[in-house]
Parts: structure tokens; sequence; C-alpha cells
């Protein structure tokens, strides 16, 4: 089996287009399979842009808003996207493919997903962020109907699928493995140069958290830490409507927050930033 099937962009792209060509019709099933190829890569694209363009956005709510910018900031990133993935398509692109898939794409979301769980479901209380999903979706929604389908999501995201991440990520470490493409394995330059941006991600979220609890008040570093865990006073609804207490402006980390305009309402939207 070895010999015939091979894992990652090769299985994809050449075992199965290989097996596909001798099937029955294998000019339909090949349109059929690209088709559904094409389908994911699309999907993957659009997750990726909106979170930018919403990123943007509720970094710059007083300059950039939705219905003035939204076709040139999407259209802006796009074509930013493009361009950083014309180097992709040259006759070494595959190997820069390979090199980013094993470092960037592998771990570094294991990892950014695992803390982005902890932080949601340990840190900052699933209860609450369940609250301000249910804020968020409209009154006759089904979800109000049957509340007690929100107890199989807590148990995934607080329990479940953190241990699974975690095992996953133990795993890969343990049987990780240099960088290779085929039989070429990667020089030691080029698995630096992956390490380098696997780190330049993860790097990020000691940074920022160091800087957070650092101007917290408190007189030791537990003090810090348990007031930076909190949510700020202007993290609540966007709409003014919707929200339950005003918001202060006493809050040291209020540079890191942002508040909609009373005079232009979002929606139920919430804050992306606490």
């Amino acid at each position: 089996m070895s010999e015939v099937v091979r894992s990652g962009m090769t299985l994809a792209f050449v075992s199965f287009p290989a097996a596909i060509g001798e099937m029955p019709g294998a000019s339909i099933w090949s349109l059929i399979f690209f088709f559904m190829v094409l389908l994911l890569g699309l999907d993957t694209q659009f997750t990726v842009v909106e979170i930018c363009t919403t990123a943007l956005f509720d970094m710059f709510p007083n300059k950039l808003d939705h219905k003035k910018h939204n076709l040139l900031v999407t259209g802006g990133f796009c074509a930013t996207f493009c361009i950083l993935g014309l180097p992709l398509m040259t006759g070494s692109g595959i190997y820069w493919v390979t090199l980013l898939d094993t470092y960037a794409s592998s771990w570094g979301l294991i990892v950014i997903a695992l803390v982005e769980l902890v932080a949601v479901a340990w840190v900052y209380d699933l209860d609450k962020f369940i609250e301000h999903m249910k804020e968020m979706l409209p009154d006759d929604s089904p979800v109000h109907k049957f509340p007690a389908s929100f107890g199989f999501w807590k148990i995934m995201w607080k329990y479940v699928t953190p241990t699974s991440l975690a095992i996953i990520l133990t795993w890969s470490i343990i049987d990780y493995e240099p960088a290779r493409y085929g039989t070429f394995i990667f020089p030691g330059w080029a698995q630096a140069m992956g390490w380098i941006v696997l780190l330049t991600a993860l790097l990020i979220i000691p940074i920022i958290a160091f800087r957070q609890v650092q101007k917290s008040p408190g007189e030791g570093l537990r003090e810090k830490v348990k007031f930076a865990s909190k949510p700020t006073e202007k993290w609540q609804p966007g709409d003014p409507k919707y929200r339950k207490n005003p918001p202060l402006a006493t809050d040291p980390r209020e540079d890191d927050v942002f508040i909609v305009p009373e005079e232009a309402p979002r929606s139920r939207q919430l804050s992306t930033y606490c």
C-alpha cells in the first residue's frame, strides 16, 4: 500500500486522480472530484477573508464603515492574498506549500485552537460565552426553544475537544519528522525557516498575554493574572439597547477595546476584544 498510495498533497492530486482515471466514467468522476476540491478551497478562503476583514473593522470602528468600505477592504485582502500566493504557483511552489503545511498549518493551528478553547471555556467562563451567543441570535431562533442543546456543546468545548487536541499535539511532537516531499528531505535552512514561521505566529500569544498582565493592577502576579483574565467593562453587545450596564472608562485596558458609537449600532454584534 505504501508503494502505491502516498499521504499529503500527493494523495489528493496524484493518487486519487490516478485511481479515478481507472474507473468507468472517469471524466464524470474527475469533474465531481475536482469540483469538490474547488468548493473546499473556496470555503477555506471565505473563512480566512471574513476573519481578517472582521478583525480590521473591529480595530477601527470609527474609521471603517461596513456599508461604505466593505468592498474595498475585502477586495484589498483578496488582492494581497493573491499576490502572496503567486510564488506558490512557480516550479518550486509545491515545496513551499509542503513546508508551510508541515509547520504552520499543523502544529500552529492546533496550538491556537487549544489556547482559544482554554481561554473561552476555562478562563472567560463558558456559560457567559453561551449567553453572548444567545444575545446575537434572533429572538425567534430555534436555539432559544431548546436551551438544553448547549449542554452538549459545553461538554465538547470544555472537556472533549481540548483533551483531543492536547493528545493530537502531544503525539505530533513525539512523532515529529523533518519536512519532506516524496523522497526529498528539506535541507536544514528550510527546516529552520519553517520553525521561524511557526514560532512567529505562536509567540504573539505569550507576548500579548505578558503585556496584559504587566499593565494590570494588583500587588502580586496572581492578582494581575486574575484581573487580566476578566472581561473589560466595554465587553458588551454592540447595539446600545441590548447592553445591561453602561460602559465605564476606568479599566486600564480600555485602549485595547472599542465600543460601537451610539448613533451607529450594529445589530447585536459583540466586541471581539477584551
